[in-house]
């Protein structure tokens, strides 16, 4: 606005502002107000700065509006989002953050000279009532009127005057240290006070083992209610402290907040407490709408199990278990491939069935009935996570060091099938032993697959186990580069490969020899298919 324009501007909003009657209206205009004179106060150099002048008489305007009763004259004082004075320093928003705290101290000051039932009004009507709480315990000094304003907002029915309390409890603790918080206990403690009045002071103080020996002086309700609400996230204390903390979260079912505690620094913690940890969050209810916290809690996992790969203190089919029960939640995680899953998959035929059966229902027709999950939405996410773990599975059981025990395979095959047809899934089990079969090496002489998956092929005699080695080899290979006019070349040698193998088994493994024909015949399709397009592209 050009400044012959602003004068007359000024002029006629003191007038209008003379004329305005309603309170709530001239409270909005007077906190506009403020805002604005902080703003061009505080920086005094740049180009949009008013003149001080016209500042000034903004400034008289201002104090027109000023009202009479506390709320609306100091209630800015204490604003969860702006208490910006109109008045700045001038030195910077820390000398700035001094000045507000001085102008709330004389607001306390001045609202309690009128009585404390003003001060509870007053408190029950701003924004941030806490701070008048750290305000208060800074301005009172005599003893027995801190005490009472404490025991009457500790025991009041509003939420504001909870949170009166928790900024006392935090501005005379801040100032006065464990002794105090001692003697305010032991006088909770002498003159009975409720159970909610002295959660309120234990929730408050600092987490440390001086709370915690507090707790038990007083009735176990006290004790439950501390371990189901505290926030330990940024606690300090030697690892003995902490430790203590994490099994009492857990005892209070609340494993889930102690995996968000332990992860923040697992190395602190013995390996024992964070499997505890885990195992107990895994069988927890799944919040819903988790947004940050869904997202930190992975993180956290994830930490846990990197510090106890490193730690190397717990037996593999430990994490196993736990890399399992939280498979779900490492979909998008930092850690490798689940390694040691795949291998309790290929040494443990009861948990390569418990995965088959979290992706597969029972087969129609089995005699298999099985209830429909409780928990549809975590069971969709179980699903689609083993379902990962088998596609990625690539442990042929019983293989070590490029060689195949032959009587490990067999009897992991074997007790394997017979789980997978007593859960209704054998079918869909042969498939995927088939799809890991097709990473089995070949023999010596070079011909694939190794002698113990031939007789292994020969002497099930599964159709679905043999489609499932077919559909393995096709996924083994990947995806393939070739130019446009190539054709299929790739493919005709591979069936070539795939065909004399099948000649060299025909005799002994005629059903492995039959397979194998069936691959070379499916690569030669293929590559019919390749030249077709190849031929395409030239003209």
């Amino acid at each position: 606005v050009p400044i012959e324009k602003r004068r007359p501007l000024l002029e006629g909003l003191s007038v209008a502002v003379a004329q305005i009657c309603d309170a709530t209206t001239r409270l909005k205009i007077r906190d506009t107000l403020r805002r604005f004179l902080h703003r061009h106060r505080a920086y005094p150099e740049v180009k949009w700065r008013l003149p001080d002048d016209e500042l000034l008489r903004l400034d008289e305007i201002y104090q027109l509006l000023e009202p009479s009763e506390p709320i609306g004259k100091f209630g800015w004082l204490f604003s969860s989002q702006s208490n910006e004075p109109p008045r700045p320093t001038g030195e910077g928003w820390e000398a700035d953050g001094d000045l507000v705290h001085q102008l709330q101290r004389e607001a306390v000051r001045d609202i309690l000279a009128k009585g404390e039932e003003e001060l509870f009004r007053f408190t029950n009507s701003v924004e941030a009532p806490a701070q008048v709480g750290i305000v208060l315990a800074d301005v009172i000094e005599e003893r027995n009127r801190q005490h009472g304003i404490l025991a009457r907002s500790l025991n009041g029915q509003t939420a504001a005057d909870a949170e009166l309390a928790r900024g006392m409890l935090l501005g005379l603790f801040g100032r006065l240290g464990e002794a105090w918080a001692g003697a305010l206990l032991r006088q909770a403690k002498d003159e009975r006070w409720s159970a909610e009045a002295v959660t309120k002071v234990v929730l408050t103080l600092p987490p440390s083992r001086f709370v915690w020996k507090w707790l038990e002086r007083f009735e176990p309700q006290v004790e439950r209610t501390y371990w189901s609400q505290t926030d330990l996230l940024w606690m300090k204390g030697d690892p003995d402290d902490r430790s203590f903390a994490a099994n009492k979260l857990i005892e209070a079912h609340r494993a889930r907040t102690a995996v968000h505690f332990i992860g923040r620094s697992p190395r602190d913690f013995p390996s024992s407490l964070l499997v505890r940890a885990l195992h107990e969050a895994a069988g927890e209810p799944w919040p819903k709408d988790e947004g940050n916290e869904g997202t930190m809690f992975v993180y956290s996992v994830e930490e846990i199990f990197i510090w106890l790969g490193k730690a190397n203190d717990v037996a593999e089919d430990q994490i196993a278990t736990l890399e399992w029960a939280l498979l779900p939640l490492l979909q998008h995680s930092r850690r490798v491939a689940p390694a040691v899953l795949h291998r309790r998959m290929s040494t443990a035929p009861s948990f390569f069935v418990e995965v088959i059966s979290a992706v597969y229902r029972p087969a129609p027709g089995s005699g298999v009935v099985e209830p429909t999950p409780a928990d549809a939405e975590r069971a969709g996410a179980i699903a689609r996570q083993a379902y990962e773990l088998l596609r990625s599975w690539m442990i042929v059981p019983g293989l070590d060091n490029g060689l195949i025990d032959a009587t490990v395979l067999e009897e992991w095959v074997k007790e394997t099938r017979i789980l997978c047809k007593n859960a209704g899934r054998l079918a869909v089990g042969d498939q995927h032993i088939g799809s890991v079969l097709a990473y089995a090496p070949a023999d010596s002489a070079g011909i694939w697959p190794a002698v113990e998956v031939r007789e292994l092929v020969e002497i099930t005699r599964s159709k679905d186990l043999e489609t499932g080695i077919f559909m393995g080899v096709h996924n083994r290979r990947g995806a393939t580069m070739r130019g446009m006019t190539d054709g299929g070349a790739q493919e005709r040698d591979l069936a070539k490969t795939y065909r004399g193998w099948s000649r060299n088994t025909a005799l002994e493994w005629p059903r492995t020899s039959a397979l194998l024909e069936r691959i070379a015949s499916s690569y030669e399709n293929e590559a019919r298919r390749h030249d077709e397009d190849a031929e395409r592209n030239q003209w």
